[in-house]
């Protein structure tokens, strides 16, 4: 497999090496910010756990198949629920349960946790005692922002992997080759998110959004023509989020590029949906450069309205 990750090197010959050489760690904590790699690093070396190859990723057999297509059943993936903060104890004593359990194919079963800080102390002393004996061919595998969240008992019987953001020209290399954006757009976003590809991603709009609710409820209000006061209200949390006010305006443009398709008979609507949506495009440019967020929605705001 031609696996693709920008920067930390180290790291990555250092999971390689787990591969070749048979000995994937029972309990791998991958610790980084938000955009540095995480999940792509916990999903490849998930995939190799399973991978019928042996010692590799191969990329062709039916294991690898089903990674690629979120299928693979001995891969399961546990993140606080719905409308929740944190794992529960229920859900680390469910995962226990399961692990025992044999993988129904070949290779190892794998928890992948995210958002593992959200694990309380129960929580965390519940997992340990499956760490501590962990069953033959089971691999775990916690995804969070820092290590410390951790209890020493837990992170003494884990590899710890830490992912930095990559250089700076790093970063705008592999965005403007993925993307095709152009040289200095990939700058303006690589340094306004410290070389975060992830981030800087979802500065140029390239990347889903977790503010898929402001936006909708933003677009609510845009559509039943809300008073400038009510709209520049509902924006306020952002002013001081540069990342989150890209996400919102990404998602937003996607809500309005979903009414006009709705609305494509609708010789009233569809042309101040169309103007809302080329307003939107006019102003995300600026999102990466330095202008002030509260001046950046009042402007959006004024335009749209």
């Amino acid at each position: 497999m031609s696996f693709s990750f920008v920067g930390n090197a180290r790291i990555i010959e250092t999971v390689n090496r787990f591969i070749s050489a048979g000995h994937i760690p029972h309990a791998i904590i991958i610790e980084g910010d938000e955009g540095t790699g995480r999940k792509t690093l916990a999903n490849y070396i998930a995939k190799a756990a399973v991978c019928l190859s042996g010692n590799s990723v191969c990329d062709n057999c039916k294991c690898c198949r089903l990674v690629d297509t979120n299928n693979h059943p001995d891969i399961i993936y546990i993140a606080p629920e719905e409308r929740k903060k944190n794992i529960s104890v229920a859900q680390i004593r469910t995962l226990r349960s399961d692990a025992y359990i044999k993988p129904h194919m070949q290779g190892k079963k794998v928890f992948i946790i995210n958002k593992a800080e959200t694990l309380n102390e129960m929580a965390q002393n519940a997992l340990l005692k499956t760490l501590e004996e962990p069953p033959a061919n089971v691999l775990f595998i916690l995804i969070t922002e820092s290590s410390s969240a951790f209890l020493d008992t837990i992170i003494s019987r884990c590899v710890c992997l830490s992912l930095l953001a990559p250089s700076r020209q790093e970063s705008i290399d592999y965005i403007k080759a993925e993307t095709g954006i152009e040289q200095s757009l990939c700058e303006n976003a690589v340094d306004s998110a410290r070389n975060n590809i992830g981030k800087a991603l979802v500065l140029l709009g390239r990347n889903s959004a977790p503010t898929n609710a402001l936006a909708e409820e933003f677009a609510a209000q845009l559509f039943d023509n809300a008073p400038t006061i009510e709209l520049l209200k509902s924006v306020h949390s952002l002013e001081k989020d540069r990342i989150a006010a890209g996400e919102f305006v990404s998602q937003l443009k996607a809500i309005v590029a979903d009414k006009i398709r709705l609305e494509q008979n609708n010789a009233i609507v569809l042309p101040r949906l169309i103007k809302y949506y080329d307003t939107l495009s006019e102003m995300q440019p600026h999102l990466i450069t330095n202008i002030n967020l509260s001046l950046f929605f009042t402007s959006l705001i004024s335009k749209l309205k």
